[in-house]
């Protein structure tokens, strides 16, 4: 008997450090609300796993969200944050529901953001059909190339943001570079067609800016011209 209790406690303890040997801490509600940069990063990461769903033909493209928050936890290093967040992301144009896991580093000095690890898995549901028409749908990143339209649009996105975004004062006056692209979608049904990129505009110095820009694709019969529009995520 002794010998069977001391067994299982051993088997509990072997569990737990199981558990904890990854080195993250689970955030607690209060905590995740303190600092807008978590909920950034969550919606950054669930985003970049939809797309990567879709475009390995595994999911259905469309308009998704979070549904639900299972846990979010945090590892501090030396020089960089890890965040480790499940979620549920549900499809509104389509009856499917996904369970993702996906770990983003974030470096606090200079405000890097690298997408380390993702994954997804089918959760069986029985949502009923929504119907949920001209909505906004993911492109392949792949698709903006140079010479192709949407990397024309993005440039023209990214330069004017850089600066007005400069001349306001938001971000350092400076050269800056798009260095990576998480996801991109187009507008849906808009009067005007264009996209939105979710992009990282990283500076001559090496500082960096998580930044969604939205370019719009006009024709020359165009009488009205609107200037893209961007959102810089607070670091």
């Amino acid at each position: 008997m002794i010998r069977t209790l001391f067994f299982i406690l051993f088997l509990s303890v072997l569990s737990v450090t199981a558990f904890s040997s990854d080195g993250y801490d689970e955030l607690s509600s209060s905590e995740i609300n303190l600092k807008p940069l978590i909920k950034d990063l969550e919606k950054l990461g669930a985003d970049y796993v939809v797309t990567q769903g879709i475009f390995k033909q595994e999911l259905p493209n469309g308009f998704w969200k979070i549904e639900k928050t299972e846990s979010t936890s945090r590892k501090i290093l030396s020089s960089m944050n890890s965040y480790k967040f499940v979620v549920q992301i549900k499809c509104e144009t389509q009856p499917k529901l996904i369970r993702a896991t996906y770990e983003i580093s974030f470096v606090p000095t200079t405000g890097y953001t690298a997408i380390k690890s993702s994954s997804h898995s089918i959760i069986p549901n029985t949502l009923p059909e929504a119907i949920l028409a001209d909505a906004p749908a993911f492109i392949d990143t792949k698709l903006i190339k140079r010479g192709s339209e949407l990397k024309k649009l993005l440039d023209k996105g990214a330069e004017y943001t850089v600066k007005d975004a400069i001349q306001k004062g938001l971000i350092k006056n400076t050269t800056y570079t798009v260095t990576r692209v998480f996801w991109a979608k187009n507008l849906g049904f808009s009067r005007v067609p264009g996209y939105t990129y979710s992009v990282l505009l990283t500076s001559h110095e090496g500082y960096n800016y998580r930044v969604e820009i939205t370019s719009y694709n006009y024709s020359d019969t165009d009488e009205i011209v609107m200037s893209p529009n961007y959102k810089i995520y607070k670091n």
